[in-house]
């Protein structure tokens, strides 16, 4: 699934980011640890 600047909502933290489609059914967060997750908000799973 791609994904265009306009379907995103990004929040930036002194820790983590975490970019939420507006629908509400990805999720992508990252730490300062370069560790970077997808989640399904769906289901509560990371892909």
């Amino acid at each position: 699934m791609a994904l265009s600047p306009r379907q995103i909502i990004v929040w930036v933290t002194g820790i983590l980011a975490i970019a939420v489609t507006l629908d509400g059914r990805v999720a992508v967060t990252a730490s300062r640890d370069s560790t970077l997750n997808v989640w399904n908000l769906e289901d509560k799973t990371e892909f």
